[in-house]
């Protein structure tokens, strides 16, 4: 394979990944369809030796095309401008794909597709950004290395012309595109920035809830009903089922183990509805069910805070702490980016606690739960709730309401227009199940619910997305139980709501979700929006708020599915799971929580030691004696961390006296070259005397020895009789290597300057005037 092939490999390989990452996360298929057929396009070109199947002209034209399609994707489809300027730099690709290349444009490709991985990063929430980033590390640092190496080959070729006329460097490695070196070190450098980036990573956690958001738009299941202070029938309309993730939620018993829909029904409330009133307007106004009580006493809530006293836990329902034999199920929940102000817990939460928020608003009068601000991120908390209200527990909570024995019974406000049919058919109902009465005995009161819920399943009621429309004055509920008999899940609860309510007892419609998609892979429910449901809660004395569902039963949705197709969807989307929680959104507290869970872990084999050398001396005598009860699991973990520490301590203690060794060798040829500069400098006085005897005239004998011309000159010359003691300060330092004292080496610098300042006139002068003393 030449390097042109591999050139052309490496970009659609690169380009493939990242426009597929960005098509899943926008759920645009379109430009990745377009790079698809430019990879296969350009691909036969490369692989055949044929000519560009685009001209430069034509290239050039198709460029402005795509930057004209930018301006109408950013201005006429209204897409985010980020979105259009990848939709333009994809275009680009796929044009220079289809050209011939110069080395500038293979450049440009490789930076439009570095950004185009940047732009990923930003809005890609799916797992299947990690396998781009890994595909870019393997594939893309190689093709990097190997162009710049072309690229330096051109230009020295070019250089090498211009000084010589002839190239004298011919190749690097094997070849234009390198050998075996080029490849250990594009393997070396992608490793590095893995291991690096992984570092940065979990220590510098992310900031905000990011800087897109989520790309869809949001399309609303039961047309909202789970997010609105009202349910209007006229506003719901046709149901359109979206497939749009809303949160994950996992339930679990009080000693941990994960509970599937078996054991606990998965009904997620977020909003009740206790009163069917008429609102007024044109053509007789509509009818809508509220919270009336809500209404009545505004703002209807009370704030809840973190208590220190609990441990950083928020209390949602005081008074279960005081009661023995109450079995608890906690539900952890992964909600997604959205404008949710409701949290999902199972009926009737006890405590909820979250590394996100520390606040609440609780609604007294039916314990739902909500946050003041929408969740532009996602949103990650815990709620602890009564698996099954006992009968002290159902007397303190009536007291606790302030509601005495028995609810308020909130009758439809004004009387139905078919209010009269209605009392009949409870009549009816009430015949049926045996229960006439004032149903005082709270099994009457269920054998009623059961037999108008059964009632409401008997195949004459049939489940349909699209019920006949509502028309202005209409009463839809009357309507569907006495006319067309077809609707969704809203309708089959308010009208068994409303049966109960005729009858006497207390009832009100639940909102939310119900987890039917559970995936077995992870032991969590996976909840879109076509989860959404409706509900009624029935007051039975003694049982608090019970939960009845007179929707009929549909399929479940995975029916459909081969089993091990299946089973790989539960796979990956257990894949996705972790990716979301564990990299998309991690932050401060992520890391926290992180940080803590490895020293739990770490702590376990070491046991109680209240020193960290007493727990580190546990942790090795467990690992060879094995006196805890830990699974094989754990042991070959603990064992691969012991080992990899080991690897570690001594790698550090290998580089470390490396360091230090070329540290101490590079200190001591600094010493050296210190003491051989000051040595040279104080050794340089007869050097200095030298050149200056040599400017006035005199210099040395061939074969004269400094001591014989330093004498020779305090014999000639008495103003030089220093000469002697510079020479033997000259062979102290310059062969005894000696460091002059002080004053020595002042009188040197002393004489040198007197002789720096003396003439040849002078010199004469002084030589004339002692030659007769000399001679007497």
């Amino acid at each position: 394979m030449n390097g042109r092939i591999r050139l052309f490999l490496s970009q659609a390989v690169l380009l493939m990944a990242v426009t597929t990452a960005l098509a899943s996360a926008e759920h645009v298929w379109s430009y990745w369809a377009v790079a698809a057929v430019s990879v296969l396009a350009g691909g036969w070109r490369v692989w055949r030796g044929g000519p560009a199947l685009l001209g430069s002209r034509v290239s050039q034209v198709a460029i402005v095309a795509a930057f004209l399609l930018l301006l109408c994707d950013w201005f006429w489809l209204s897409t985010i401008g980020v979105m259009a300027l990848a939709h333009f730099m994809i275009a680009v690709c796929a044009v220079l794909l289809l050209t011939q290349q110069k080395t500038s444009e293979q450049g440009m490709v490789f930076v439009l597709l570095f950004v185009l991985l940047m732009v990923a990063s930003l809005i890609s929430g799916h797992f299947l950004f990690g396998l781009v980033l890994l595909i870019y590390v393997v594939v893309g640092l190689p093709a990097l290395v190997r162009l710049h190496l072309v690229i330096e080959k051109q230009r020295t070729r070019r250089e090498n012309h211009r000084l010589f006329g002839r190239p004298w460097v011919e190749s690097y490695g094997s070849g234009a595109w390198g050998g075996a070196p080029v490849g250990r070190v594009s393997v070396l450098a992608g490793l590095t920035s893995l291991l690096v980036g992984m570092l940065v990573f979990i220590a510098v956690p992310r900031v905000g809830g990011g800087v897109l958001g989520r790309l869809e738009g949001h399309v609303a299941a039961v047309s909202g009903s789970d997010r609105q202070s009202v349910m209007d029938f006229r506003r719901i309309g046709p149901i359109r089922t979206s497939q749009q993730k809303v949160f994950r939620a996992q339930v679990a018993s009080e000693d941990g183990r994960i509970l599937g829909p078996e054991e606990v029904a998965p009904y997620f409330r977020s909003v009740v509805f206790d009163q069917y009133r008429q609102r007024p307007g044109p053509g007789g106004g509509h009818w809508e069910w509220r919270s009336v009580s809500r209404e009545i006493n505004m703002p209807g809530h009370t704030l809840l805070t973190t208590s220190e006293d609990l441990g950083g836990i928020i209390p949602v329902l005081p008074v279960a702490y005081g009661v023995s034999d109450v079995e608890l199920v906690t539900q952890r929940y992964w909600l997604e980016p959205d404008l949710h102000r409701y949290l999902f817990a199972l009926y009737p939460p006890r405590e909820v606690s979250s590394r996100d928020f520390n606040r609440v608003r609780r609604f007294t009068d039916d314990l739902t739960l909500g946050i003041y601000l929408p969740a532009p991120r996602s949103l990650r908390y815990e709620v602890v709730s009564i698996q099954s209200v006992c009968e002290n527990l159902a007397a303190v909570m009536a007291s606790w309401y302030g509601q005495g024995r028995r609810p308020e019974l909130l009758l439809p406000d004004p009387p139905l227009p078919r209010e009269a049919e209605i009392r009949a058919l409870v009549a009816e109902i009430d015949a049926r199940a045996g229960t006439q009465g004032t149903l005082d005995d709270p099994v009457e009161s269920e054998q009623f619910v059961v037999a108008a819920q059964a009632f409401l399943q008997a195949p004459r009621f049939r489940y349909s997305l699209n019920p006949p429309p509502v028309g202005g004055g209409d009463e839809p509920i009357g309507d569907f139980l006495f006319g067309h008999h077809q609707g969704h899940c809203e309708y089959f609860a308010a009208a068994l709501v409303l049966l109960c309510q005729y009858r006497g007892i207390p009832a009100r419609i639940a909102t939310g979700f119900l987890g039917r998609d559970y995936n077995e892979v992870g032991g969590y429910y996976n909840v879109t929006e076509e989860n959404a449901h409706a509900w009624a809660e029935v007051y039975l004395p003694g049982r608090d708020w019970v939960r009845f569902d007179p929707t009929p039963a549909s399929a479940s949705p995975d029916a459909s599915y081969r089993p091990w197709l299946l089973r790989v969807y539960r796979y990956l989307d257990y894949l996705q799971f972790q990716w979301s929680d564990l990299v998309v959104d991690y932050d401060a507290s992520s890391r926290h929580a992180l940080f803590a869970a490895i020293v739990d872990w770490l702590q376990r084999p070491a046991g109680a030691r209240s020193t960290a050398w007493g727990a580190v001396l546990g942790f090795v005598s467990e690992l060879i004696w094995w006196r805890s009860e830990l699974g094989w699991r754990d042991r070959v973990l603990y064992w691969l961390f012991a080992i990899m520490v080991l690897t570690m301590v001594v790698l550090l203690a290998y580089v470390a006296a490396v360091v230090t060794y070329r540290l101490a060798v590079r200190l001591r040829r600094w010493c050296a070259r210190r003491w051989a500069a000051r040595l040279s400098g104080e050794s340089a006085f007869y050097a200095r005397m030298c050149r200056r005897m040599a400017e006035l005239g005199v210099a040395p004998q061939p074969g004269q020895t400094p001591a014989e011309f330093a004498g020779e000159l305090a014999c000639r010359f008495p103003i030089l009789r220093p000469a002697p003691e510079l020479v033997a300060a000259y062979y102290a330092a310059r062969f005894g290597r000696h460091v002059l004292p002080a004053p020595q080496r002042d009188r040197m610098e002393s004489f040198l300057k007197q002789l720096a300042a003396l003439s040849r006139v002078q010199l004469s002068a002084v030589k004339q005037e002692d030659s007769p003393r000399s001679a007497r």
